[in-house]
This record gives C-alpha cells, structure tokens and sequence, in this order.
C-alpha cells in the first residue's frame, strides 16, 4: 500500500476525535440525538480546523446503518464508503472549481433523486465563497425548500464573502483556531504512535507556527520526520523552517529592560546575518512584551502558551520593570512596528526602535508633577486648605500631633462649654475662616469650591460671607438651600446667613499672608521637578 501523509492518516473518523472544537461536537450531536437535523449548515473558520472532516463525520452520522447516532459506527459499509469517499450518496463539490450557474443547475437537477442506501443524499461544498453571485442566486430557492432527504454543508474560510441569502437560510457554526497547547498534545500522541522521538521544545516550535492548524502542523510534523528521521529536536526544526532561536528574543528583551542599547544592536546583527525576516522579529518580540505584561498581571498558564523554561524566564523579567514601562515599551515597539513595514531600510528601523525602547526613563505619575508644580507654585500658609485636596482627618490628625500638650487641654475644655451652650459655642470659629469651610469640604464639593475663597465671619448670631461673584451665585441661588442645612448641621440651630457679593477680583489665596512667588520662581520650580530645560520662549501674544 502506498504510503499516507500524517494529515490524512490521522484525520478524525468520529465527533469524539475531533479537537478544539467541542462547541461544534456538542451540538451537532445533540441535534441528532433529538431529531431536530437543519437542511443547511455553514461551517466557517481558518483553514485546518476541522470544517470539513467534521462535515464528513456528520455525514456518517446520519447516513449509518445504525444511526442516525451521535457517534458512526466506522464499521458498516456505508461509514467505510463515506470515509474513502466512494459514496453515492454523499457528493463533495469544490467551489473553487464549480463556481458557474451551469454548475448549480446540475446540482438542482441531481437534488430531486433519492438516495441510494442512505437515509439522506447531502451534499459538501467547499469553499463555497468561491461561487459566483449568480451561482448563489440560482441556489436558492433549493436552499430554502430542499427535499426532505437533501442535506447541504458549507465550509467556508471567508463567511463575509457569502450573501446574506445564503446565511440566513443555514445553521452557521463558527470553527476556532486550535489552541497552542491542543496542537501540541496532539502532536506529541502522533509522535509516540508513529515510533518517533520529539523534543517538548520542538513540539512548542510546530504548534506555534502552526498558528492554529492542526493540519499545518502535522504536514510539518511530517516533513520534519523525513528530515531527521526518528530523532527530532528543535535544532532541526529551526534548519527546516528558517525559524528563529527564541532565546535571541529572550536576550533582547533582557538588553532593553537593562537599557543595554549595545547588546540590543549586537543582537540584531547576529539575526541579520542568519538571514531572518526583521519584521517577523519585531512582531516577535512585541508578543514577548504582551507575555511579559500577562504574567506580571495575571500569571495565567492558559492565556500565555509558553514552554515552562520560557515562561519562568519571562516571569523572572517582570519583576525587574515597572508596569508604566512596560506599557509604554509596548507603545514603542507597536509604532516601530509600523514605520518598519514602509521603511525602505528596515535594519536601520529596527535599529531605532531598539534604542528608544532602551531609553525609555521610569515614567512617573501626571497628577503627581502637576501637584508638584502647583504646590511649588503656591505654597499654603500651615493649616490652610488645600484646594480639591482636602482630607479633614489628615488634618486633624497632623494638628493634634503639632499641638502642644497644654493647648490641648484648653480645646477640651472649651468644647464641654460649648455643648452646655447647645452645640453652639463649639463651632465659633476659634480657627478663623477655615472651621466652617473645613466642615463643608468633605460633604459638599461644587459648595465647598464656592466657600474656598470666600471670606467667612460669625458674630455669634449672623453667618456673613463675601464672595467672587461666581460664588455668589452658586451660594444665593444654586446652592442656597444647601448651605442652610449644612449650617444648621455644623452650628446646631438656626443661624441667619447673609451671602454678600465682592466685586474685588483678588481671591483669598491672593490675600494669604505668603506671597504668591514671582513667575521666574514657579518657571525655576517647575524645570527643576519635571527634569526639564527651556528651548524657547515665546509671549502668549506670539504663540
């Protein structure tokens, strides 16, 4: 007998040799077992998956002298005749080849015929996009009223291509790409069947080049064998496939982590000399980074399908970036990426990328620098609020600590003679201003951000506070109601409230007692907390 390929010898004869497909397999097979069998089914998805061997496994289903049963038999001579593709009853048509109106009037013509042996005649047609629009057209009218015993199967790796006629007349079931790690268990079984001795490492190598096929990778699975014989390691499949040493990968990453833009180009010179496509480097290496971003985030086995030397090397350098940079140096490599497929001189490209990969600085916080430079700015007198920042129980905490021992006591005392005067006396403001507005803060923002530079005084009787005219109209008219019941609360009765306009444009940070610094300070301030230097200044008139 003349010898058979891997991917046909291994290809599945039953639902429960199918791989990476289950969601197909169960419901398939549910469907058979509750009689509720479609006229039309559309399968699509990347090639290699399965779409058509699971066609022809439903095919047997159906049709066998046992069935129609979840699983065919394989024994009965109509499953032998399916799965040697002899039968009558069940017709493989390649679209690519049969795409003319003639052709699908013939397969009208034929559809009317009852099957031979079989209970059903169903027909597999694949590549089906490949039909011409007025082929689609004349088909559908069978698709919509197919005889009883007539089944159709599509398979398809470009479903966008098939009208939406078509699609709504099928049961469409959406094929995945085979995980890493599936292709690669399913590899080393072949391995161990066939008598052959494959290195875990090499396995790794085919399945990922496979990118989700498993026919793919048990053709190279195949051409490998016939290149190395009953031995295979991932040297050979290297040789074989021009791939490249994943250590080069680990070894640049390891370089522009350490800001090693030397060991960067080196690394780049020995890749260019073997010969490897710089492109697929770089798109290399930014999937190492997504990785290495995984594991540091989620360190889950199953979303990175890495080799256990890998991963553990991977795990290791995520311990040595910060989450920023690591961010960013995937920014970085992305754009690289794309000025690297319109460069006219690619290494020169790569080159570049490297180097601003390596000299990213550690990025800190926007909100911090701002703070930084608003605080150097305008620096608050001690115990003074700051605006947008202010955390009552800091403060209260900060002032108890700096308070001596006696001044203490003297607040206690004084707060037992203010609850014997109804709450009343205990809020008095013996801070100045601030008591009143330190109390609105945490309970009232947009109040608040009216009250902060307002001037506020309490004669025992009357609560008299001036305000910008902003202010003025988000005290007396927007938040009016508001404020009375937050007075109410802080003094413990009713006070009078009188809100008066201040036609003065200074605000009362202009009026505290420290001045506010002259511009070249806050310009000195500000270069010297962002690392900064100036290149040019231009009047706001100018720019």
């Amino acid at each position: 007998m003349s010898y058979q390929v891997i991917a046909r010898k291994w290809r599945p004869t039953s639902f429960s040799e199918v791989v990476g497909q289950t969601h197909v397999v169960k419901t398939l097979q549910n469907a058979i077992e509750s009689g509720r069998i479609a006229h039309a089914y559309l399968f699509s998805g990347p090639r290699g998956v399965g779409k058509t061997t699971m066609a022809r496994i439903l095919a047997k289903a159906l049709n066998c002298e046992k069935g129609p049963a979840p699983e065919p038999c394989n024994e009965c001579s109509i499953c032998k005749e399916i799965g040697s593709g002899y039968s009558t009853d069940v017709l493989e048509i390649d679209g690519a080849s049969n795409t003319h109106v003639d052709n699908i009037r013939e397969l009208r013509e034929s559809v009317k015929y009852s099957p031979s042996r079989g209970r059903f005649r169903i027909y597999i047609i694949d590549e089906v996009h490949m039909l011409s629009s007025h082929a689609f057209n004349a088909l559908l009218k069978t698709l919509e009223e197919p005889p009883p015993h007539v089944i159709f199967v599509f398979a398809t790796t470009e479903p966008h291509k098939i009208p939406a006629t078509i699609h709504s007349r099928c049961q469409r079931f959406e094929f995945r790409r085979i995980p890493t790690r599936v292709v690669a268990e399913k590899l080393k079984e072949i391995a161990d069947a066939e008598g052959i001795a494959i290195d875990d490492e090499a396995v790794y190598l085919i399945a990922r080049e496979s990118e989700g096929s498993l026919r793919d990778a048990q053709s190279m699975l195949d051409q490998l064998i016939a290149f190395s014989g009953e031995r295979i390691g991932k040297e050979d499949v290297r040789d074989v496939f021009g791939l490249m040493d994943r250590s080069l990968l680990a070894t640049l990453l390891e370089c522009i982590i350490d800001r090693d833009g030397a060991g960067c180009l080196n690394v780049v010179e020995k890749i260019n000399d073997f010969g490897y496509d710089l492109k697929k480097l770089l798109g290399e290496l930014i999937e190492y980074v997504r990785d290495l971003i995984v594991i540091k985030v989620c360190d889950d086995r199953k979303i990175v399908e890495l080799p256990e030397n890998e991963f553990s090397h991977l795990k290791g350098l995520s311990e040595r970036i910060e989450m920023r940079r690591a961010d960013l140096l995937f920014s970085v490599l992305s754009r690289g990426y794309e000025e690297l497929t319109r460069s006219s001189t690619p290494r020169f490209s790569l080159e570049m990328t490297l180097l601003r990969a390596c000299n990213l600085e550690d990025l800190k916080d926007i909100a911090e620098l701002l703070r930084a430079v608003r605080e150097a700015a305008y620096p608050l007198k001690e115990g003074a609020v700051n605006r947008g920042r202010y955390d009552p129980l800091k403060e209260a905490s900060s002032r108890a600590e700096t308070e001596p021992e006696e001044s203490k006591k003297a607040t206690v005392e004084k707060k037992k003679e203010g609850e014997c005067e109804e709450g009343a006396a205990s809020h008095q403001m013996t801070e100045g201003q601030e008591g009143f507005k330190e109390f609105v803060a945490p309970r009232d923002e947009r109040l608040y951000d009216a009250l902060v530079d307002a001037v506020v005084s309490f004669d025992g009787r009357k609560l008299s506070i001036v305000a910008d005219p902003e202010g003025y109209v988000m005290l007396e008219v927007i938040k009016k109601k508001r404020l009375e019941e937050l007075v109410r609360e802080y003094f413990k009765r009713n006070i009078a409230i009188e809100v008066k306009k201040n036609n003065d444009t200074k605000t009362e940070r202009e009026r505290a007692s420290v001045a506010v610094p002259a511009a070249e300070d806050i310009k000195i301030k500000a270069m010297k907390i962002l690392g900064a230097k100036i290149i040019e200044e231009r009047s706001i008139d100018d720019a």
